[in-house]
């Protein structure tokens, strides 16, 4: 079973706050395809609500700014929040959502054609837009191509970084530096299997949670236990703890998906009380670009973190939300045109600049 049929049957197995406690989605499957309805601007992750993303995750990146940029970013997202709000942009359907940070599609499914998309979506939420999330170029260009010929509109969503082979990263000064710090014997890696203790997944959703919880955004995906034993159980996520190997504690995890030759990894976390010479981070990196290379996996690294990406052989991307609104009244299609302006002019250009 690839990861799409997987994870399509996981989130219709159960209800979507069970696997995800910030996701109230309403799950269903026509076509073959996994719909989430998501509706209303109340506690929801980005990943599953295009309002949250918009809104909250945009409030959230204001501290990356100079102080009189994030003032003037921030009045304008209140601003365009009514708005999206009268448009109802917090109500829409996505199309193969996973509720992850980012997507992986299967050949199947990047096969199909738009139209065919769409109409499982409208016939399901007739009035409400339809929208296929994650999406780059450099991935994805014939569906990005069809879906443009389609009638489907572009929001540009963030920045993310890619690599097609170990070569761009072995050569790097900074992946070397990385390899022998993996090597050094001090920590080492532990795979979780179906058998493997409850503490031990706990110790995982705890980790995520300091990190990209505590540190970054409430906005982010809220994991619980029974997604990552089920998704490991079911053999969808890879999930290790990394280990000191002098008292054998727990410092830290990765927990990567795959398919279609791609990885990426949407449970990553670590000890933040211990010393950052530990260097835990970039032990979890060069662990995972490691695991691609034994593999033969392209990697990709979702946003965040430029300077530590790009020093390491990958290559910045845009990364898109496609949207078909053409079945709405033309007041409601008015304020996508204009986010999908704001998206590829202002925000566009504030993405590259600062590096978000």
């Amino acid at each position: 079973m690839n990861l799409n049929d997987g994870l399509c049957r996981l989130l219709t197995e159960f209800p979507a706050t069970g696997l995800i406690a910030n996701d109230h989605s309403e799950k269903r499957m026509a076509d073959g395809l996994l719909l989430s309805y998501s509706k209303g601007t109340g506690d929801q992750a980005w990943t599953v609500s295009l309002y949250a993303a918009l809104v909250q995750a945009g409030r959230d990146e204001l501290v990356k700014l100079p102080h009189f940029q994030a003032a003037a970013t921030g009045g304008l997202i209140t601003v365009l929040a009514r708005l999206l709000r009268l448009g109802q942009i917090d109500r829409t359907v996505a199309v193969q959502n996973f509720g992850l940070s980012t997507n992986l599609y299967s050949h199947d499914f990047l096969n199909r054609p738009p139209a065919a998309l769409r109409a499982a979506a409208q016939a399901a939420y007739p009035h409400t837009a339809v929208i296929i999330r994650s999406l780059n170029a450099a991935h994805h260009r014939d569906l990005m191509d069809a879906l443009q010929q389609d009638g489907w509109r572009f929001l540009l969503t963030r920045q993310i970084y890619l690599t097609d082979t170990i070569k761009q990263i072995t050569c790097r000064s900074d992946s070397k530096r990385d390899a022998k710090l993996l090597d050094d014997g001090r920590y080492r890696f532990r795979r979780l299997s179906a058998a493997s203790a409850d503490a031990d997944f706990q110790a995982a959703l705890d980790f995520y949670n300091r990190l990209y919880l505590g540190k970054y955004s409430t906005g982010n995906v809220r994991f619980t236990h029974l997604w990552l034993r089920e998704t490991v159980a079911r053999d969808l996520l890879a999930l290790y703890l990394i280990e000191c190997t002098a008292n054998g504690a727990v410092a830290g995890c990765a927990g990567m998906i795959c398919e279609e030759g791609r990885l990426t990894t949407p449970v990553l976390g670590y000890d933040l009380s211990l010393p950052q010479n530990e260097a835990l981070y970039r032990r979890l990196s060069a662990f995972i670009v490691r695991y691609c290379a034994e593999r033969n996996l392209r990697q990709h690294w979702s946003g965040g973190a430029a300077g530590f990406k790009k020093s390491r052989g990958a290559v910045p991307e845009l990364e898109y939300t496609a949207v078909y609104t053409r079945h709405l009244p033309p007041h409601r299609r008015a304020v996508w045109r204009l986010l999908e302006k704001l998206s590829n002019g202002p925000y566009r250009r504030l993405l590259e600049k600062n590096g978000l």
